[in-house]
């Protein structure tokens, strides 16, 4: 067991699963989905602002049950618009999860090479520059082998 700093209550915790809240939070997390997930059922094409408002669970909160792949967004937003969510490497528009298909099977791809030397070609080979890295194998292998 780890000592860690709940990013909810800021309350110190023992860590014994792969989250940065506490027990108490956590369960509160859950309730909270449940109220999107219930809400979403219901009212399916309200937007982020309104299912926020209607539920009393911050706009944020509900972002991250959807880059955890909890919720799915119902369409991608044009291109002209603000985009609720994007693909951590590349930037493009998605509806959930962290990253966009082409960059989880590139991913994927270089996760499955069944312990061969990986190839030549770099994941972020058609990376911009301009973006730093952000990616985190830990996250992503975890949720390959659950989905």
């Amino acid at each position: 067991m780890t000592l860690a700093k709940c990013k909810r209550c800021k309350n110190l915790f023992n860590k014994i699963v792969d989250k940065d809240i506490c027990p108490a939070c956590m369960e509160k997390e859950e309730e909270e989905f449940q109220k999107v997930k219930d809400f979403l059922k219901r009212y399916p094409e309200k937007k982020l602002e309104e299912i926020s408002e209607e539920t009393g669970v911050d706009k944020k909160i509900i972002l991250d049950f959807i880059r955890e792949g909890r919720l799915q967004l119902a369409e991608i937003q044009g291109e002209g618009e603000f985009a609720l969510l994007t693909c951590e490497r590349c930037g493009k528009s998605i509806v959930t999860g962290r990253f966009c298909e082409d960059c989880r099977k590139k991913l994927a791809a270089l996760l499955s090479s069944d312990g061969d030397k990986p190839s030549s070609r770099s994941l972020d080979e058609d990376k911009p520059s301009s973006r730093s890295p952000n990616f985190y194998f830990k996250d992503a292998i975890k949720k390959k082998k659950e989905g």
